[in-house]
């Protein structure tokens, strides 16, 4: 995960949830 990478995980997860589910 890029939880402890990324502050806004929630937001990031989404986004490449969405991306990484349409494509």
């Amino acid at each position: 995960m890029a939880s402890e990478t990324a502050p806004n995980s929630s937001l990031e997860g989404f986004e490449l949830t969405r991306v990484l589910g349409r494509g």
